[in-house]
């Protein structure tokens, strides 16, 4: 119940922080379930936090619903960053092991992208960063 509400609320919860930078990696993965539409609160949080850093940048769901158009609108919005790709997997074809298939498309898809246009330096190398 709580997570619905802080999905409808567009809550930002605390997470901890990565060992990782966003900025290491030419492509990031991100993705969580959908609650009640929305993105999941701690993947906004994720994305708020990383706003601007990724590279490039892809996401995929799970979801009780038929749709994940307004909760890919929302993490693109909030990671300042279009995907390079989305993949929605319905729990209703998780529970009947039909994702297969999909999430191989997905995978080959984004293998196949071209490299990221922009390059930023990673802070260390005594560059800047931050939004586009």
């Amino acid at each position: 119940m709580r997570s619905g509400m802080e999905s409808l609320r567009h809550a930002m919860p605390a997470i901890l922080p990565m060992r990782e930078d966003v900025r290491d990696y030419d492509l990031v993965l991100v993705g969580g379930p959908v609650w009640m539409g929305h993105a999941a609160s701690p993947v906004r949080s994720y994305l708020a936090r990383n706003a601007g850093a990724f590279n490039s940048i892809a996401f995929f769901c799970t979801m009780g619903g038929s749709d994940a158009t307004r909760a890919f609108r929302e993490m693109a919005a909030t990671a300042t960053r279009e995907p390079a790709g989305t993949l929605a997997v319905p729990d209703r074809d998780i529970e009947a092991g039909n994702y297969h298939a999909r999430v191989n498309d997905f995978a080959r898809a984004l293998s196949q992208a071209p490299p990221p246009a922009i390059s930023r330096p990673h802070p260390a190398e005594g560059g800047l960063h931050g939004r586009l």
